[in-house]
């Protein structure tokens, strides 16, 4: 996608453009809009689902629901999540969804959803499948609008996850939206993507959501966000609510993997796209 010429610029604060024209793309299909906030999920879109720290995560897991919550093994435990992750997308939620529908083992503490970001922050392999890429840190620096993360994991294990990536210092407390944060909602819920553009006093035609799961790209574009689905690299998303990004009609761009921002929407340093 070329940046078609420009107009004389106006620039918001932040500095982004503010005169929009009549670009997109090429077929004339979408008219460009000025954009001054980004939206990143973490997994799967921050890094590529290739890397197999999305695996290595589930495994740790099930680790966490034998050593901790008290199933009989990971396969059980597995096997117990896998209607809620279906249906919510975050292992938080569909912990706590266990627990009230009476699927948590007796004997289990009390505050057993609390403790899976701390396990995950302490246990997980971050360096062995995670690292700063210089694109993205640089594309981070470097883009002018207000950069929010809104993830379903929990708020200690994100943390993490963006100190190891090396873009912590690009995102402020304030802006950093966990699933612990949200609680009861979480995504896929169009109400979780309301609050947060609420709490961050984001207008939605004005954001742009990066993420790699089709049903929350939905939910997105459902409230007015122009999305942009991440398809990795060679790496197929199992769950058929997940697959296919590329042709959706809830999906306004796809890149395979983050690194392509500058390459594929370069009109979003111009502040539009």
């Amino acid at each position: 996608m070329m940046a078609a010429q420009m107009a004389p610029e106006q620039l918001t604060s932040n500095g982004v453009n503010t005169d929009l024209g009549t670009t997109g793309p090429s077929d004339g299909s979408r008219v460009a809009r000025v954009i001054d906030t980004l939206i990143f999920d973490i997994d799967d879109c921050m890094y590529d689902r290739g890397s197999g720290f999305t695996a290595h995560r589930n495994q740790l897991f099930g680790k966490f629901m034998v050593d901790v919550v008290g199933f009989p093994t990971i396969e059980a435990a597995l096997a117990a999540r896998a209607p809620y992750f279906e249906k919510y997308h975050s292992s938080i939620k569909s912990l706590a969804k266990m627990e009230e529908d009476g699927l948590v083992p007796p004997g289990a503490p009390s505050n057993v959803v609390a403790q899976l970001g701390p396990y995950w922050a302490e246990h997980l392999d971050f360096d062995k499948y995670l690292s700063p890429n210089p694109q993205f840190v640089e594309a981070l620096e470097t883009l002018p609008q207000t950069k929010i993360v809104f993830s379903n994991g929990p708020r200690a294990y994100c943390l993490r996850c963006l100190e190891v990536l090396g873009v912590r210092q690009f995102f402020t407390d304030a802006l950093i939206f966990c699933v612990d944060d949200l609680m009861p909602m979480c995504k896929p819920e169009t109400a979780a993507f309301a609050a947060v553009l609420e709490r961050a006093g984001a207008n939605a035609h004005s954001s742009v959501m990066f993420e790699d799961s089709l049903k929350n790209l939905r939910s997105a574009h459902a409230l007015g966000l122009t999305t942009v689905g991440v398809t990795g690299c060679g790496v197929q998303k199992t769950g058929a609510a997940d697959v296919p990004l590329c042709g959706d009609d809830a999906v306004d761009f796809t890149i395979a993997e983050i690194l392509e921002m500058r390459a594929e929407l370069p009109t979003l340093w111009d502040g539009r796209i």
